[in-house]
């Protein structure tokens, strides 16, 4: 199950940020953060999942990135972020979808930070924040759909799943 996530929602970034770039519009897809939300609940050991995370942030790296080992680190904060999140709340749509907001404005304001160190890139706090809203809708809106496949998938096929 949780092999199949992270593939689909690999796949569906790629198509989809390939499709966003033509349009410029407020649908920047994440759904690889989207897929460490879903996955968090279907690991037992937590250490697992954040080893899932690095590995995770690697592969992306390699499929959409130009800096080898950033993500790696990313997704392991985000991680940590996410392991934390659950231990605070249920596992439920509502919550997943605050998850979601959480997660991803951290992700985006980390990356901009870095990415104004890295490239010395002198970005405004209008950039960073208009970068937090351009990712929140078509995210929000792939978490609620992924949860509710999940989560029938999960409860058809008795898979464990931490709620």
């Amino acid at each position: 199950m949780v092999i199949s996530i992270f593939s689909i929602s690999l796949i569906l970034q790629s198509i989809f940020s390939n499709f966003t770039r033509v349009i410029e519009s407020y649908f920047t897809p994440l759904f690889a953060i989207c897929a460490l939300i879903l996955v968090y609940p279907y690991f037992k050991n937590k250490n697992y999942f954040l080893f899932s995370c690095i590995f995770y942030g690697m592969l992306y790296d390699i499929l959409f990135s130009n800096f080898l080992l950033m993500h790696c680190f990313l997704f392991f904060l985000l991680g940590i972020v996410i392991m934390i999140l659950n231990h605070l709340w249920n596992n439920h749509i509502y919550s997943v979808i605050l998850f979601t907001v959480i997660t991803i404005g951290i992700y985006r304001i980390i990356y901009y930070f870095l990415l104004s160190i890295i490239e010395k890139i002198e970005w405004t706090s209008f950039d960073c924040f208009k970068m937090v809203i351009e990712a929140m809708m078509a995210n929000i809106i792939y978490i609620i759909g992924a949860y509710f496949i999940t989560d029938f998938i999960s409860k058809k096929y008795k898979i464990y799943k931490i709620d």
